[in-house]
């Protein structure tokens, strides 16, 4: 058996690696690249149970859809169109970031969220969402118009949205060793 052919694994939905219990070498590999990310995103919108569970389904429906994914132009903005539209249905109405989609389109809020409530840089959030980077700053202007002032710069600090940068749990906040 080839090392790229499907193989046996046993991953919880909260580890970086997760995947469903058996899928090919390079899924689990697409899972370890961007679970972090897709999760931020989805507790972000959801709260912090809503998104794992979210994410989980979607990590075993794209894992379904893997043959598909992989004819796609992009794997991560597959996975992201996925989650994305997941959380859009699902959205919570008690989250930091659902107060952004309140006020600006899915697109425009989505780009606020990533850059400003995640800390995630341009370029980092264009390859996730599979847009050029151009289109992404567009959609960051637009929202800054869209929005009061001060709404950004209360949202890169926010505590209530999990995994942004200086609240509970993420990389340079107190208590995150």
């Amino acid at each position: 058996m080839s090392t790229l052919t499907s193989r046996r694994t046993d991953h919880s939905a909260h580890s970086p690696q997760a995947a469903p219990a058996h899928t090919s070498l390079e899924f689990s590999a697409f899972c370890a690249l961007h679970h972090d990310q897709y999760l931020r995103y989805a507790q972000a919108r959801l709260g912090t149970r809503t998104g794992a569970a979210l994410l989980a389904a979607c990590l075993h429906e794209l894992a379904r859809l893997w043959p598909e994914v992989l004819r796609s132009p992009s794997a991560p903005a597959f996975g992201w169109r996925l989650l994305a539209s997941a959380a859009g249905i699902l959205r919570a109405e008690r989250t930091a970031g659902s107060a952004l989609y309140q006020h600006l389109p899915a697109t425009l809020a989505d780009a606020v969220l990533l850059c400003h409530g995640l800390g995630l840089s341009v370029p980092e959030a264009a390859a996730l969402t599979g847009i050029d980077e151009c289109v992404l700053t567009g959609r960051l202007r637009l929202a800054r118009r869209g929005l009061p002032a001060g709404t950004l710069d209360a949202l890169a600090g926010s505590a209530d949205v999990p995994g942004a940068p200086g609240a509970p749990g993420s990389p340079g906040s107190p208590g995150s060793r």
